[in-house]
């Protein structure tokens, strides 16, 4: 019974998880729309810096306090520790985010991003005590309420963030973004609400329990898990700074954030959304790549899955990325003078590699983690940012390569990791692949691109190029259907009785 509800517990999870990222998705293809190439540069600058403060307050929270409560007989005084550690460190954050702010939006190349850093200071506070709330939730095996509140959390600033946005769009570019910044807020509050109404109606069972043990565990499962996720916000806070600074050698201010927003934020929107696919099916399964429960053949099959769906998404990005620019963005990203959508076609193109990498990355970093090779899979993240970095300072200043160094840097850093993460997967087990897999889908991969062609060939509307590429992508999978690349017939997750 309770191993059905830990299965059930991760589906719930999952479905919410995907569910938030396909909502966070759409809300910043929107939001690019609303704000341009300069305004969502400008937006861009902001993350890195919140991110690391979530990450430094927040991650490994859920997980610690989940653990400790399953295994507690003094729950009241777990999650009260819990609370304790998560707002004296949260608060901490949040009034060193909003003293320095001024001095954060002048290294980051705008001044104006600055009220954005003192308007996020408060939810710093507010996502700790949410984390907590999480983590007592898991740890009770009731996923309801997490599941439902991601999914809330990212609808509530879709339509929040969105419309505030919109409507102060006229006041400036500048309020235009700080709506966004209060959608964000506004749907951490609500999120804490909901979590707090539900933790409310539960009671708190209390006994006698080796406190220390609880502190000690506590600590122990946070540090790991959040060195593991501080790689990556300081890696992007170091390349807010990094880019606008080397971009500016050639570049005016307000040309290098537009550049920066182009890439960072309207192409790598559309270079992520393929991963919300491997993402769920790297969250499902990774119970099963365990050394406990391991299937020889599943990994394989799961590996031919991800290049199954992603190489269709790489071919278009690669072919013909700007039909879908236009149909996502219209004339929306050009500005300065500049033409938005062509410099964005090439990063499309560069970053479509990129995605590949990242996507089968997802499922490696997962296989190796479940096999207790979760330094492995840090030390080779490490390099690859530090290989990026590289590439990025020697390139970056090139006039002729500006800010495609960063979507090649990007590209090479997934690659340099995959490949580093692959052949420690090798160490673990072989990877096979059904035969003629190559052939089939560079086959399916050619007839989608012709259907393609021959169809956009008809006008340059934009119904025209959406309804290319729906036909392109139904050709493909019809492809794959009658060449029989994959053996659908046997589940990937059918588990034996």
């Amino acid at each position: 019974m309770r191993q059905n509800s830990i299965v059930g517990g991760a589906l719930l999870l999952t479905v919410g998880a995907v569910l938030a990222k396909v909502f966070s998705a759409v809300y910043r293809i929107i939001l690019t729309r609303i704000l341009g190439g300069v305004g969502i540069g400008l937006y861009q600058l902001v993350f890195p810096v919140y991110s690391m403060c979530l990450v430094l307050s927040t991650t490994g929270i859920p997980i610690a306090v989940s653990k400790v409560i399953a295994k507690s007989e003094d729950v009241k005084f777990s999650i009260k520790y819990c609370f304790k550690f998560t707002i004296i460190i949260s608060i901490i954050l949040a009034c060193v985010l909003f003293a320095f702010s001024d001095i954060l939006a002048k290294s980051q190349g705008d001044i104006r991003i600055a009220i954005c850093f003192k308007l996020l200071a408060p939810s710093i506070v507010i996502v700790g005590v949410s984390s907590v709330l999480k983590g007592y939730f898991q740890g009770m095996m009731n996923y309801i309420p997490s599941a439902v509140s991601q999914v809330v959390e990212q609808f509530v600033k879709l339509v929040v963030g969105l419309l505030l946005s919109v409507f102060l769009i006229d006041w400036g570019l500048i309020y235009s973004i700080v709506g966004a910044i209060i959608g964000i807020v506004v749907s951490e509050i609500v999120t804490m609400l909901i979590l707090l109404m539900n933790f409310k109606k539960k009671g708190i069972k209390t006994s006698a329990k080796n406190t220390y043990t609880n502190k000690k565990q506590i600590l122990k499962d946070i540090l790991p898990i959040t060195l593991t996720n501080l790689i990556l916000p300081i890696s992007t806070f170091i390349d807010s700074i990094l880019v606008i600074k080397l971009l500016n050698i050639n570049f005016s201010s307000e040309i290098s954030i537009y550049l920066y927003g182009l890439e960072s934020g309207a192409v790598n929107n559309i270079v992520t959304l393929p991963t919300i696919f491997s993402f769920a099916v790297a969250t499902a399964v990774m119970p099963s790549f365990s050394k406990e429960n391991q299937d020889r053949t599943k990994f394989s099959k799961i590996f031919q899955l991800v290049i199954l769906i992603t190489i269709p998404c790489f071919a278009i990005f690669v072919v013909a990325p700007e039909g879908i620019l236009r149909i996502l963005y219209s004339n929306t990203i050009s500005s300065q003078g500049i033409d938005g959508l062509s410099i964005s076609a090439e990063l499309l193109r560069i970053g479509g590699f990129g995605m590949i990498f990242l996507a089968l990355n997802q499922i490696i970093s997962s296989y190796l983690q479940a096999n207790d090779k979760r330094l492995s899979t840090i030390k080779n993240l490490i390099i690859g940012v530090m290989c990026k970095f590289l590439i990025e300072i020697i390139y970056l200043p090139y006039i002729d390569i500006n800010i495609y160094a960063l979507a090649i840097a990007s590209t090479l850093c997934y690659l340099i990791v995959f490949v580093l993460n692959f052949l420690q997967v090798r160490k673990i087990q072989k990877i096979s692949f059904e035969k003629f897999f190559g052939m089939k889908i560079v086959v399916s991969s050619i007839l989608m691109l012709l259907v393609y062609f021959v169809i956009n060939s008809i006008g340059k509307s934009l119904f025209v190029s959406f309804f290319a590429y729906f036909i392109a992508g139904c050709s493909y999978f019809f492809s794959v259907y009658l060449l029989d690349i994959f053996p659908y017939k046997k589940s990937i997750f059918h588990q034996k009785s």
